[in-house]
Formats: C-alpha cells, sequence, structure tokens
C-alpha cells in the first residue's frame, strides 16, 4: 500500500491540474463575453448618439436659416429669390450633408464595436476550447507518469517482499 501513495498523490495532483487549466479556459470566455457585451452596448451607443448630433446639427441649420430670414428681412430684401435664397437652401444643404456624414461616421464606429465583440468572442470560445485540450493533455500525461511509477516502482512477481 505505501507504494500506491505516491501515484495517488500524482493523480489527485493531475486531477487538480486539468481542473485549474479546464476552470481558467472557462473563465476566460466569460471575460472575453463580457468584453464583447460592452463593444455591442458601444456599438449601441455610437449609432444613438450620432443620431443626436445629426439632428443637433439639423437643428443649428434651421436656427440660422431663421437668423439669415431675420437680418434679410430687416435689411428689406426679398428672401423668396436670388441670393438670399440660394444662401438659405446653401445652408440647409450644408446640413444635411454634415447629418449624413455623422451619422456615417457613428455607423463606421458601431461596426468597429461590433467587429471587437465578434474577435473578443471567438478568442474566448478558443481559449476555452485550448484550455480544455489542455486539460486532457495533463490527465493523459499524469496517467502516463503514473504507470511508469507504477512500472518503476513495483516488485516483479516471484520476488519475497
Amino acid at each position: 500500500m505505501p507504494q500506491a501513495i505516491p501515484m495517488i498523490v500524482m493523480a489527485v495532483g493531475t486531477g487538480l491540474t486539468a481542473l485549474n487549466q479546464y476552470q481558467q479556459g472557462q473563465n476566460q470566455q466569460k471575460v472575453a463575453d463580457w468584453n464583447a457585451d460592452l463593444q455591442v452596448q458601444n456599438a449601441k451607443d455610437a449609432r444613438a448618439k450620432s443620431e443626436q448630433d445629426a439632428m443637433e446639427r439639423l437643428k443649428q441649420a434651421e436656427t440660422l436659416k431663421g437668423k439669415q430670414r431675420l437680418a434679410y428681412a430687416a435689411a428689406g430684401v426679398d428672401i423668396s429669390s436670388g441670393t438670399p435664397l440660394d444662401t438659405m437652401m446653401q445652408t440647409a444643404r450644408d446640413a444635411e450633408m454634415d447629418a449624413i456624414n455623422i451619422r456615417k461616421q457613428g455607423e463606421l464606429t458601431a461596426r468597429n464595436y461590433y467587429s471587437d465583440s465578434e474577435i473578443l468572442r471567438y478568442q474566448g470560445k478558443t481559449g476555452a476550447q485550448a484550455a480544455t485540450i489542455g486539460a486532457g493533455a495533463t490527465i493523459l500525461q499524469g496517467a502516463g507518469n503514473a504507470y511508469g511509477s507504477y512500472q518503476k516502482n513495483r516488485i516483479p512477481t516471484g520476488y519475497a517482499t
């Protein structure tokens, strides 16, 4: 029986090492998934912010057009044609282009966040898989070592103890 003690200790140590490897992989996947979820939320926030910023830009343009109308009216200029009308129309076009660009930038930012989230999920998944494989390899190596130790330390049959 004393010969079995080192093998039992080796088997327990191997089992604990394998369990630790597996748990580390699972934890790595949980952290990666959590970080990926944060990236998805960042993407949603980027889209919402870009929409808010675009709407704010359009609102600013409307305010500017109102000021332009007031200034032309105060000067006695007809705003229904010519330069005043062209100026206000250009103000509206510029604001619309700005709003489009703001939304486009928000969408690009959101896509980058979504892409990052997919990469994180993949890294978590492959990390967990690698840890599971590592745990299995540890168990096989420990079993091989235990068997080798057993073979080395066993008393051949036919000899007195």
